[in-house]
C-alpha cells in the first residue's frame, strides 16, 4: 500500500479533531467525488489536468455543506481561516465559469488577466462573501500554490505554497491551539469552528 501523501496525512489529523471538537463541521463534509464528477469538472474548466492536490481533496470530500447559516452567524463547514468553506465539484465549476464570464465582460482587452482573475485559477473555497481561495494552474513557480481573491480588491495574494501545506497548517493550528496567521480556530459548542481573530 502506498505511503499517504502530505495532504492525506493532514486530513487524517483534521477529521478526528473535527469529529471530537466541532461535530457540525465534521458532519458538513460531503462524500468523496467520483471519477465522473472530476472528469466533468475538468471538461467544463477546459483544463486538461487539474492539479493532483485538488483531485485528492475532492476524492476525500466533495466540499462541505454550508449548514445552519443565519444572518449573524455563518454555518458550519467554515473551518478554514477567515471562514472559508471547501467547494464541491459543482460549485467549483459554477464559481470558475462565473469569474471567467465576468473577466471577459469587464476586461475585453485582457489587461487584467492574472490580477482581476485568470482562467487557470481553480477556486476551491469561498468565504461568506465572494472572496475565494484558488489553486494556481499557470505553469511556473506558482503552479499549485493557494491564492486568495479579496472581494472589492481583486488582487492576487499568494497565501500558501500548496494545498497540502494549507491543510498541514490547519492541522497544526487546531491540534495545538496555535494561531494560523491572524486567526486561531476555536470550537463553538459543537456548532462549528469559529476562527477567532488575534490582533497582531
Amino acid at each position: 500500500m502506498p505511503n499517504p501523501s502530505a495532504l492525506q496525512r493532514a486530513w487524517s489529523r483534521i477529521e478526528p479533531w473535527l469529529a471530537d471538537n466541532a461535530p457540525a463541521d465534521h458532519a458538513s463534509l460531503r462524500p468523496p467525488a467520483n471519477a465522473t464528477d472530476i472528469h466533468r469538472l475538468e471538461s467544463a474548466l477546459e483544463i486538461h489536468t487539474i492539479h493532483p492536490d485538488v483531485i485528492e481533496l475532492l476524492k476525500t470530500h466533495d466540499g462541505a455543506d454550508d449548514r445552519y447559516p443565519t444572518v449573524y452567524q455563518p454555518g458550519a463547514g467554515r473551518f478554514i481561516p477567515s471562514r472559508y468553506r471547501f467547494l464541491s465539484t459543482h460549485e467549483i465549476c459554477e464559481r470558475a465559469n462565473g469569474m471567467n464570464r465576468q473577466l471577459a465582460e469587464d476586461d475585453p482587452d485582457s489587461t487584467m488577466v492574472g490580477y482581476y482573475w485568470h482562467p487557470r485559477w481553480v477556486p476551491i473555497a469561498q468565504e461568506t462573501t465572494t472572496c475565494l481561495l484558488f489553486i494556481d494552474h499557470r505553469p511556473g513557480p506558482t503552479y499549485g500554490a493557494v491564492g486568495e481573491l479579496i472581494e472589492g480588491d481583486h488582487a492576487y495574494l499568494a497565501k500558501w505554497p500548496s494545498l497540502a501545506e494549507l491543510l498541514t497548517r490547519i492541522a497544526d493550528s487546531i491540534e495545538h491551539d496555535a494561531p494560523l496567521g491572524r486567526y486561531t480556530p476555536q470550537p463553538t459548542g459543537g456548532r462549528g469552528v469559529s476562527n477567532q481573530r488575534r490582533i497582531c
